[in-house]
């Protein structure tokens, strides 16, 4: 139970820091994502067009998505 709830707040430390640093650099979450954190292909065409298309949304769902599998 312990490991779950450390698990899940790091996650959400990661993706408020990815949120953070995106808007330092002035770029996407999901370039910082895929520089910093990895990428899976399906996640990547997921936030690439997500990017483009200016949801956010779907890209921090894919960022949070990629840290669930990593667990």
């Amino acid at each position: 139970m312990v490991g779950l709830v450390l698990a899940v707040y790091f996650a959400e430390k990661l993706v408020k820091g990815v949120v953070g640093a995106s808007a330092g650099f002035g770029v996407s979450a999901f370039v910082i994502r895929v520089v910093f954190i990895g990428f899976d292909p399906e996640n990547f065409a997921v936030g690439t067009v997500s990017s483009f298309e200016g949801n956010s949304g779907i890209v921090l769902g894919s960022i949070t998505q990629k840290q669930a599998h990593s667990l």
